[in-house]
């Protein structure tokens, strides 16, 4: 660009703008001398996601045991809730209930594989749910808000079985 006028020598002077676009952050560095910088970077509002386990004991115990669930990444990229060592998470339950993983925050659009199994402790008088689960959030960018679906059909519960014949 010119930097003075061809007729009567002023300095032009230039001003650097751009229209903001959701989901982005804008940055402009440089001068009229150095010349300027335009830096966009993708930066859209995360969403939370916070998968929960149900856990049903079948039979009437004297006791409640505690059980042991593990929710495993299926991509080592995926993010784990917080507690989470190599891509996986454990939690109790302790007899029948339901609880939370913990908070999941997802920063980009994707789809978000995770497998969640119970595991099998022995505890006696107690047959196991060997079921393995798979949970995907498909996560999307609408007008620079990350938005998840889940497309796990159902929820996610265990059945286990107690035989008081075997009780400890």
């Amino acid at each position: 660009l010119e930097v003075y006028d061809k007729a009567d020598g002023h300095k032009y002077n230039y001003k650097v703008s751009e229209k903001s676009l959701a989901g982005y952050l804008t940055e402009i560095k440089g001068n009229e001398d150095e010349g300027f910088e335009l830096i966009n970077t993708y930066s859209p509002i995360p969403v939370i996601v916070d998968p929960p386990v149900k856990k049903v004991v079948k039979g009437n115990p004297k006791v409640s045991e505690v059980f042991t669930f593990q929710m495993k990444a299926l991509d080592k990229d995926n993010p784990m809730p917080e507690g989470s060592k190599d891509g996986i998470k454990t939690i109790m339950i302790i007899g029948s209930g339901e609880v939370e993983f913990g908070k999941i925050e997802i920063k980009l659009p994707g789809t978000y594989s995770y497998e969640i199994t119970e595991i099998n402790d022995g505890i006696k008088g107690y047959e196991y749910d060997s079921s393995i689960y798979k949970i995907v959030f498909e996560v999307k960018d609408i007008n620079g808000k990350l938005v998840a679906e889940s497309k796990t059909p159902f929820g996610v519960c265990f059945h286990n079985r107690f035989y008081p014949a075997v009780q400890k």
